[in-house]
């Protein structure tokens, strides 16, 4: 979806020189990929995760989530 629509793309790419102002970017940075190929491998190593902490519980799924969007905008 974010692909399909540039505006949300352009306002949620990771932009060291806008994360001051928009720290929103840290976390969604991780959304926006440029072509299919990254997007796939993403979408699968994000699976194998969530699949075995899910298992702990959806809460411990949801922090996975928040930690992971926010360590690679930090990363």
């Amino acid at each position: 979806l974010v692909h399909a629509w540039p505006a949300a793309r352009a306002a949620l790419l990771h932009d060291r020189a806008l994360v001051a102002a928009e720290p929103w970017r840290l976390a969604t940075g991780s959304l926006v990929h440029w072509s299919m190929s990254p997007l796939l491998m993403d979408l699968a190593a994000f699976g194998a995760g969530a699949a075995l902490v899910e298992r702990r519980g959806r809460g411990q799924l949801a922090l996975l989530c928040v930690a992971a969007a926010v360590a690679v905008g930090t990363g």
